[in-house]
């Protein structure tokens, strides 16, 4: 729909929309990486989007992005469902519908595309809901979920999120930075270069060196010992399975994710599980660099670079082995 109906229509949403933005303080919550909580609400598409459900409406879950940013191009667009009344992660796993639309600077949308996400939750303290999808222009975009929970009727929500036209973190198909971090060789002590307890075995190598190795590489940023959002511990020992897989095929190496690189200092509370700490006081974090030379601000982030020293896939937050070893198959088939 086009013209003066089409933007009527949007801002008749726009004054039923109920949903704003949604940062959730509490330290439990643990969909993926936290940092950047993404603003939900009364994105328009015109006169056939629906008002969004209340939110005192009991058992209603709203969406929360968990990409600290989405770029041009194909793209892993992720989400996790809360209580709109507690914030906490929903107990179900719903089934989830996404129509995405392309903003314009008039208030009217055009309709890009669908996506059906996929639930993860396999190793993950809190699911998360990932569906794939182009952005093809940077601005303002709009997702129109459809949530269906037991015993209850299908309802519609909205969420608004800005496309950037280009990304500080490499992308895909881009080189791998060469980057020269620290290794086992260059410090007295382990703790130096690794919170994870027991220590993983993978910090033999710099990226530079396993990236002209002519091997691929799995790139894992991650703090497990200090992650605010508690998913770095969880992707560590995903890795650390795909290691026991594939060593002889690839190159593995863990850098821990130093919080320097962000604007925020994690105070608690402690995960026993992941032997998470509060604080980084006294810390040494000698990887910083080697983040920045990669444009990190969040953690953790896992990289597959393939044989030639190109980035073959990226991967921010919390994972599960069924979405990252098809795609590190895919990358040593090549």
């Amino acid at each position: 729909m086009q013209g003066a109906g089409a933007v009527r229509a949007v801002h008749a949403l726009e004054r039923c929309c109920e949903i704003e933005t949604a940062r959730v303080k509490d330290a439990s919550f643990v969909l993926c990486i936290l940092f950047v909580l993404v603003a939900v609400g009364c994105g328009g598409q015109g006169a056939i989007l629906p008002s969004a459900t209340p939110t005192t409406v009991s058992g209603y879950a709203r969406p929360v992005l968990a990409s600290s940013e989405l770029v041009v191009g194909k793209e892993r667009f992720v989400f996790g469902l809360v209580d709109s009344q507690t914030g906490q992660p929903i107990p179900d796993e719903a089934q989830v519908s996404i129509q995405f639309f392309k903003v314009h600077d008039d208030g009217t949308a055009t309709k890009v595309g669908d996506a059906t996400p996929i639930f993860r939750s396999k190793n993950l303290p809190a699911g998360v809901y990932v569906a794939h999808t182009t952005f093809t222009e940077p601005g303002q975009w709009g997702a129109l979920m459809t949530i269906r929970r037991q015993d209850q009727p299908p309802y519609q929500v909205k969420a608004n999120f800005e496309v950037k036209a280009d990304s500080t973190v490499p992308m895909i198909g881009e080189p791998a930075p060469l980057s020269k971090n620290l290794t086992v060789k260059d410090v007295q002590s382990p703790d130096e270069i690794c919170s994870a307890k027991p220590h993983d075995d993978m910090h033999d190598l710099t990226i530079a060196e396993a990236v002209r190795s002519g091997k691929p590489s799995v790139i894992l940023f991650a703090a497990p010992g200090y992650c605010p959002s508690f998913t770095c511990g969880p992707d560590l020992e995903m890795v650390q399975t795909l290691q026991a897989k594939y060593a002889g095929r690839a190159n593995f190496i863990h850098i821990e994710s130093p919080n320097e690189i962000q604007n925020h200092t994690h105070l608690g509370p402690v995960d026993p599980n992941h032997h998470q700490q509060p604080g980084h006081q006294g810390v040494d974090k000698p990887q910083v660099e080697t983040a920045r030379e990669w444009g990190l601000k969040t953690e953790p982030w896992l990289f597959l670079v393939d044989s030639k020293g190109k980035i073959a896939a990226r991967f921010e937050g919390g994972l599960t082995i069924d979405e990252v070893e098809p795609e590190l198959v895919q990358v040593l088939g090549r």
